[in-house]
């Protein structure tokens, strides 16, 4: 195999805020659809790489690999269903318990095939009770297809399909509604898609429940949904969680982050923690008939939480990059107030639903997505529950967007501001006996002098900003 063409450097010098920097292939940016050097730099790169990707290989037995592979079904993950996992193999779906464990096959796509042409499976789903399966079939080779309905106990073709509905093949096929009655249909799919599909099944595979899932507002930032458990199980579950992102991440070749504010003008991202207390199986914050279906011992805990909300705000939000997310607007809450289904509040009381009380709960909005859970999770509970052995009263709820407001205004409200600083934050700490006491004396300690040193190293940081604004200005 012959060496790789060597590439000549010529240094070409930029001034960039005061700094000299060289660009030693500046030349490489040349028309490269006209005749010199660059044409005849990108003709010898092209001619070696196409050496070295065949030396060693025979084209046709890669071909015909390629070719049997488009022959077959698109690769699809196990999905699951009615405690059963479906996956595809070859031109077959199968059903099986587990999600690689042998199956029986349900369905066989040459049924679809029709004369002169083969029938390729886009996507499929099984409903949430595993009764039925949808198939996204195309048999003329465009990017749409029409819907199939599986039984998926028996395997025979249902009679209520909808009428040749195009969809992307690509796309991630539909979305069930959870009580298996109906599906959305989704819209293209993509990396995020992709990724949150592959996470989910580990997931779900390792007994971890995940409710929803989809793109958020920022770049590249998606949001899954655990379900609930009780509160140590669910710190249990965010740290497998984060773990099986970030292995999922690396296997699809991306890179999963929880810092809660990686991007300057992009939303930051949060834990939004909902909360409920139950007494026996019922649910201590529900009340039939009271306002918003809130009862005494909820509209107290909410109190609580507003009380000690600046105290416990280092726990909850535990980093220096967390007071960009909490003071850079996009929904973030950046003032102690609560409201109904008002998302610029701290703490939100989401919207009742007639006949589901035990489905009453509280949302906290300040948790970030690196926050520890075990300790975020004993100081919610210590302030909420302070709330309610000392009876505290709940102030009147706000309704309008709360960053809309004048300075003014809030105060008029009696609407004070979070901590702006991990500095801010841990001086209301070191004065808060609740979260001492939530937390123990160890843990207290330690968090504090690591917070301190956190803050100090940041603080001694000249930052991109500084430079960029000051270096050439002064």
């Amino acid at each position: 195999m012959s060496a790789a063409p060597i590439t000549r450097t010529e240094d070409v010098v930029e001034i960039v805020a005061g700094i000299a920097v060289p660009d030693p292939y500046r030349w490489l940016e040349a028309d490269a659809s006209a005749p010199g050097e660059v044409a005849d730099w990108q003709r010898a790169q092209a001619a070696h790489a196409e050496e070295t990707i065949w030396s060693g290989h025979d084209r046709e037995a890669v071909r015909a690999v390629v070719e049997r592979g488009h022959a077959g079904a698109r690769p699809e993950l196990p999905q699951a269903g009615g405690g059963r996992w479906f996956r595809a193999e070859g031109r077959r779906l199968l059903v099986a318990d587990e999600p690689y464990g042998p199956g029986r096959a349900l369905v066989d796509l040459t049924r679809f095939d029709e004369p002169g042409r083969t029938s390729v499976l886009s996507w499929f789903a099984p409903s949430p009770d595993g009764a039925v399966l949808a198939l996204g079939v195309c048999t003329d080779g465009s990017e749409h297809n029409r819907v199939e309905l599986i039984d998926a106990r028996t395997g025979a073709l249902r009679d209520d399909a909808p009428p040749e509905l195009l969809h992307s093949s690509w796309g991630g096929g539909i979305s069930w509604f959870p009580d298996s009655t109906g599906f959305a249909f989704l819209g293209l799919g993509s990396t995020a898609h992709d990724f949150r599909r592959a996470a989910i099944t580990m997931l779900e595979s390792m007994g971890i429940s995940v409710e929803f899932s989809h793109h958020e507002a920022g770049p590249g930032q998606n949001e899954i949904d655990l379900r609930y458990a009780d509160a140590l199980t669910t710190a249990d579950n965010i740290m497998t969680f984060r773990t099986v992102v970030k292995e999922v991440a690396l296997e699809q070749g991306v890179f999963a982050s929880f810092m809660p504010k990686p991007l300057f003008a992009a939303p930051g991202s949060g834990m939004h923690t909902h909360l409920s207390l139950f007494q026996g199986d019922k649910n201590a914050f529900h009340e039939a008939g009271a306002d918003l279906e809130l009862s005494k011992i909820g509209r107290s805990f909410i109190a609580g939480l507003l009380r000690h909300a600046a105290e416990i705000t280092a726990v909850t939000n535990q980093f220096v990059n967390s007071y960009k997310r909490l003071w850079g607007g996009a929904e973030a809450p950046s003032y102690i107030c609560w409201g109904h289904n008002n998302r610029s509040a701290l703490v939100r009381v989401p919207l009742y639903k007639p006949g589901k009380g035990n489905s009453s709960r509280v949302e906290y909005r300040a948790v970030d997505s690196a926050a520890n859970p075990y300790l975020a999770f004993a100081v919610l509970l210590a302030a909420g529950l302070k709330g309610i052995d000392e009876g505290y009263e709940l102030p009147e709820g706000a309704e309008d967007d709360v960053w809309e407001l004048t300075d003014a205004e809030r105060r008029a409200l009696g609407i004070e501001p979070l901590p702006t600083s991990l500095e801010a934050a841990i001086e209301v700490m070191e004065r808060s006996e609740l979260v001492a006491e939530a937390l123990g004396e160890h843990v207290f300690d330690y968090f504090l002098r690591n917070k301190r040193e956190e803050w100090r190293e940041y603080r001694a940081q000249v930052t991109p900003f500084e430079l960029q604004r000051f270096l050439p200005l002064v």
